[in-house]
């Protein structure tokens, strides 16, 4: 999906230094070849501008070592694992972009560290992280559903009473073909 149709020289015959200066040129990502050789002032270059070649000597190892090339230079996928929601009863203080909030832990856990989303009526209000759990004023990792907790906000959204907070925290997943 995110590999699109890009530009595709095919030549006969070893891999030189022109062939280097025509991908350079064209910001081509690698240069592929099949069962030939890659002269001196050919992998000279590629280590300077950071070129990959590939060779092999079967199409199976050719087409691996593209595909490895491919997932190399794809960006990686954000993955998203809600973890908790919590209803925020009272706005404690608020300090710039920290803010201290108590709530009734609804769904899953509250976590230090976490993603924070704010909704207020159906919508998404803001973003930031949980800085710290209290529960009974002693600060803990996490808190567990049907608990009452504080937690110390840093987002830019004023949290209000009635607010839900979702709590998340995201992984980053290596693409693959």
């Amino acid at each position: 999906e995110k590999l699109a149709g890009g530009d595709l020289t095919v030549a006969i015959g070893d891999i030189g230094e022109d062939d280097m200066k025509l991908a350079q040129a064209s910001n081509r990502t690698c240069i592929a070849g099949f069962k030939v050789k890659v002269d001196t002032a050919a992998r000279l270059l590629a280590q300077q501008t950071g070129i990959p070649i590939i060779t092999a000597d079967t199409i199976y190892a050719l087409l691996d070592g593209i595909r490895r090339e491919a997932v190399r230079v794809l960006p990686p996928v954000l993955r998203r694992n809600d973890i908790g929601r919590i209803h925020i009863l009272k706005l404690f203080e608020k300090e710039g972009t920290k803010q201290v909030v108590g709530g009734r832990v609804e769904e899953g856990v509250v976590r230090k560290g976490a993603h924070a989303e704010v909704t207020r009526e159906g919508g998404v209000t803001g973003r930031g992280v949980v800085v710290q759990v209290q529960q009974q004023k002693t600060p803990v990792p996490e808190v567990a559903k049907g608990t009452a907790c504080g937690i110390l906000l840093d987002m830019r959204v004023a949290v209000r009473e009635g607010d839900s907070v979702i709590l998340f925290e995201e992984q980053t997943v290596e693409r693959k073909l």
